[in-house]
């Protein structure tokens, strides 16, 4: 957002229409107005600025979840049986 901001705000010199540009006369417009291709190109930018941490996210949490169940699977057979018993006898008193 910010680089389209940025982009949008420039402003260029081009030479102005007609008689006045015939003799050197020139006019300031927007710089996507004069080079159009720049706003796909600002898109695609946007698309992969976007796209790759996303990708990365759903990644990463993917191996996240099987990380977690399997540090849960570890922990829970690690323990022993009579210390659960024991401690939800506690916490019910």
């Amino acid at each position: 957002a910010t680089l389209a901001a940025f982009l949008s705000a420039q402003t260029v010199t081009v030479p102005a229409s007609g008689f006045w540009g015939w003799f050197g006369g020139t006019t300031t417009v927007g710089l996507f107005t004069a080079q159009p291709y720049l706003v796909p190109a600002l898109i695609g930018g946007g698309m992969v600025y976007i796209g790759i941490p996303v990708a990365m996210h759903w990644k990463a949490k993917g191996r996240w979840s099987e990380t977690e169940a399997r540090l849960n699977d570890a922990f829970w057979s690690s323990a022993d049986c009579q210390l659960f018993v024991e401690l939800i006898r506690c916490w019910s008193c």
